[in-house]
C-alpha cells in the first residue's frame, strides 16, 4: 500500500512538472497592431465650393444656376473615373446619366441638346470638369451615347439649367427655356433649321453666350444667361437621376476640395474591370459575338449558374480601366454592341 501511494505521489509530481513545462513552451501573446486608419468614404452633399485652381486656371463656382443657358463643346468621360468619387462625394458611374461642369452648383439638373442631331438628355451635374481647353461640359458615357457622340468624342451642345438651387434630390422639375416656354422635344422645321445654322457656326462665336443671343453675365462668379421664367410645365425627375445615397448627414470636412479630389483621381492606379458585351439565350449567338470581338482582347463566355432557360454572358477582360478602354468601348459601339457594361472587379 505504501508503495502504491509512493507511486501515486510521483505520478502527480510528474504531471505537475509537465503542465508547468508545457505552459512555458506556449508562445507568448503577440501584440497585433491595429489596422491603419482608412480614409472615410465621401458622402454625397450639396456643394458650391470655393474658387479652385486646376492646371493654372482658376474657376469660381456659382451658387445659383437660374438662367444658365450656354452653347459650347461637350466631351465625355468614362472608364478612367468609373467607381471614383465625384466632386460632391458621389461615386461616378459611367452608365448613369450624369455630367461634370466647372462652375455650376452641385448637383444641378440640366438639359443638354446635341446641336448637330437634335438629340436631348436630362443629366445630373455632380462633378467638376472638363479641364481640357474651352470645353463646356463633360458627359458620362451613358449620356454621350444617348446624345450620339461617343465615337466622335466631342459635340457642339446647348446646356440649359432645369433647377436653380442645388439639391440632393430634386422633386418635379420645370422644363425651362430662355423665353419661358417649355423646351421642345419635337422641334418645328423652323426651329431645327435655326439649330442647324447655329451648329455650323465656329464655337468661338458661341462660347460664353446662350443660344438665344443674350450675353452672359460680366462676372465669372455670376449666373450666366438671361433670367428664366419658372412657370413652365413640370417634368418628373427620372429615378436614375436622383442622389444615390440618402439619410446620413454628410461630414463635409472629410471631403477634399476640387483640386485635391482631381489629383487623387488622376494619381490613383487604374482598377481592373471586365466589360460585359452582351448576354444571350443562344450559345450560338454568344459564340458569334465572341468571334466578332476576339481581336479586342481576352473574351470569355460564361453560362449564368442556376438559371433556366440558359443565359450566356460574353465578357471582355480583365482589363485596366484607363483611357484606352474608352477607345475599346467606341469600337464595341461601332460593332453594334452599344449596351456594353463596365463592371469593376472586387
Amino acid at each position: 500500500m505504501a508503495i502504491f501511494f509512493g507511486w501515486t505521489k510521483r505520478l502527480a509530481l510528474y504531471a505537475a512538472l509537465l503542465v508547468v513545462g508545457g505552459c512555458s513552451l506556449l508562445p507568448k501573446d503577440e501584440v497585433v497592431p491595429p489596422p491603419p486608419p482608412q480614409p472615410a468614404k465621401p458622402t454625397p452633399h450639396v456643394k458650391v465650393g470655393n474658387p479652385y485652381e486646376i492646371k493654372g486656371v482658376t474657376y469660381r463656382p456659382v451658387a445659383n444656376a437660374k438662367g444658365y443657358d450656354e452653347v459650347g463643346i461637350a466631351s465625355w468621360y468614362g472608364s478612367q473615373f468609373h467607381g471614383k468619387p465625384t466632386a460632391n462625394g458621389e461615386i461616378f458611374d459611367m452608365h448613369q446619366m450624369t455630367a461634370a461642369h466647372k462652375t455650376l452648383p452641385l448637383p444641378t439638373m440640366v438639359q443638354v441638346t446635341n446641336l448637330k442631331n437634335g438629340k436631348q438628355v436630362v443629366v445630373r451635374v455632380n462633378d467638376r470638369g472638363p479641364f481640357v481647353g474651352d470645353r463646356l461640359i463633360d458627359m458620362s458615357y451613358a449620356a454621350a451615347k444617348e446624345l450620339g457622340f461617343v465615337v466622335q468624342g466631342t459635340a457642339k451642345v446647348r446646356v440649359v439649367s432645369l433647377t436653380a438651387e442645388p439639391k440632393l434630390d430634386h422633386g418635379p422639375l420645370r422644363r425651362l427655356e430662355a423665353g419661358g416656354a417649355p423646351i421642345r422635344q419635337k422641334m418645328s422645321p423652323g426651329v431645327r433649321q435655326n439649330m442647324e445654322r447655329v451648329a455650323r457656326l465656329p464655337v468661338t462665336q458661341l462660347m460664353g453666350r446662350p443660344l438665344g443671343g443674350h450675353a452672359a453675365g460680366p462676372a465669372a462668379s455670376q449666373p450666366m444667361g438671361r433670367s428664366v421664367d419658372l412657370s413652365a410645365k413640370r417634368v418628373q425627375v427620372p429615378h436614375q437621376l436622383r442622389a444615390p445615397h440618402r439619410g446620413q448627414a454628410p461630414n463635409r470636412a472629410q471631403m477634399p476640395d476640387v483640386a485635391e479630389n482631381f489629383r487623387r483621381n488622376m494619381m490613383a492606379p487604374p482598377r481592373k474591370v471586365i466589360v460585359q458585351v452582351g448576354a444571350f439565350s443562344s450559345q450560338t449567338n454568344a459564340l458569334r459575338a465572341k468571334s466578332r470581338i476576339h481581336h479586342l482582347g481576352q473574351v470569355d463566355i460564361q453560362r449564368v449558374p442556376n438559371r433556366e432557360p440558359a443565359l450566356y454572358r460574353v465578357r471582355l477582360g480583365p482589363v485596366a480601366a484607363t483611357a484606352a478602354l474608352d477607345e475599346t468601348l467606341k469600337r464595341l459601339l461601332q460593332l453594334g454592341f452599344g449596351n456594353s457594361q463596365v463592371i469593376a472587379l472586387q
